[in-house]
């Protein structure tokens, strides 16, 4: 049973963070180290939404992004619907999902971690716009 709930999660990770490609790019101190996100989310702010079955904690790294945040939580709200829909529920309780600006106008893959709760970290390009991410509303 193990196996599934972590396959599942893993799945749902790699929706949720709409990998599309990666270039390894250690921009930010936030890019670095094994212990990330968890270390970022002691000192970052963070949003809370709410998803059917669990709560996302999104956290911003520092860095200028040309879309609106509203824009980037309503894509991950979106992705997250889809998430839920397809497991009729969000996998884990509670995620934390950290943002990270890099370079660029592209979503980049993301890294997920399990050994101190759920969380991914997801390089997101500065100058990405709605179109790359979808996020319209």
């Amino acid at each position: 049973m193990k196996t599934a709930s972590a396959f599942r999660w893993t799945v749902a990770a790699a929706m949720l963070a709409s990998t599309i490609s990666f270039r390894a790019d250690a921009q930010s101190e936030y890019m670095r180290g094994g212990r990330m996100p968890y270390d970022a989310f002691d000192r970052l702010p963070r949003t809370d939404l709410e998803v059917p079955g669990g709560t996302i904690n999104v956290a911003f790294a520092p860095g200028d992004i040309a879309l609106p945040k509203e824009k980037l939580l309503d894509w991950i709200r979106m992705s997250a619907r889809a998430v839920t829909t397809y497991y009729g529920r969000f996998p884990v309780n509670s995620l934390r999902l950290l943002l990270v600006p890099v370079d660029g106008a592209r979503i980049r893959g993301g890294t997920t971690w399990g050994y101190r709760g759920a969380a991914i970290r997801i390089p997101f390009g500065r100058d990405s716009t709605e179109d790359v991410c979808g996020a319209t509303g």
